[in-house]
């Protein structure tokens, strides 16, 4: 399904998706307004005047800035017609942006990286109360390694902002296969922080 298509399909099953021109958006609260305004809505750019928290959203083909070449695997989900990238690599295509933009110090970078570290924990989080697992080799296009090493610079920089090591221990534990959480434990014990190193605050290695 091309990214036009899918523009269409969301508009059609709810009004808070709208296109703008070629900037598509998600508007949170449809502002009241009279009854003929339902059945015939405002268009694109009445809508952003209407709404100051509409959201941006991005609509990339695949294989572009890092995504996955092929759209797959996908979660099948009978009450939604619109395939859902599953969730066993659907981290990832986050982790990447972020990864190169979380040392920026442009705000707008800034400001795009804070909202992919908070996604980014959420699908963690939520991962892990259902047992899920990141699969590597099923994202194509990207070398495993590579992935990996995304990886492994959000959890050191989650422990470099303070978070509870043993409890990031253990999600990671569960959202990881046993081989990929002990190849990148080992690295973190060999090599140190890197979230701290490219962020140059470098303290000594571990004893």
């Amino acid at each position: 399904m091309d990214v036009e298509k899918v523009r269409e399909r969301l508009e059609e099953m709810d009004p808070h998706y709208f296109t703008n021109v070629i900037k598509f958006y998600f508007m949170p609260v449809i502002p009241p307004g009279p009854p003929a305004e339902a059945a015939n809505p405002p268009d694109g750019t009445e809508r952003v005047r209407q709404s100051r928290n509409n959201v941006l959203i991005e609509t990339l083909q695949a294989g572009t800035l890092g995504l996955p070449s092929v759209a797959h695997p996908i979660l099948e989900m009978a009450s939604r017609q619109i395939p859902i990238l599953h969730p066993s690599i659907l981290p990832l295509t986050k982790l990447k942006r972020w990864c190169s933009i979380y040392t920026s110090t442009w705000v707008r970078f800034q400001t795009k990286a804070a909202s992919d570290y908070a996604d980014i924990e959420y699908m963690f989080r939520w991962m892990h109360e259902r047992g899920l697992t990141i699969k590597f080799e099923e994202y194509h296009g990207r070398p495993k390694e590579n992935l990996m090493l995304l990886v492994r610079t959000y959890w050191d920089k989650k422990l470099l902002d303070g978070a509870d090591p043993e409890e990031w221990e253990e999600v990671m534990k569960v959202i990881l296969m046993h081989d990929d959480f002990v190849e990148i434990k080992e690295a973190q014990e060999r090599e140190g922080n890197v979230a701290e190193k490219a962020l140059g605050r470098v303290s000594p290695p571990p004893p």
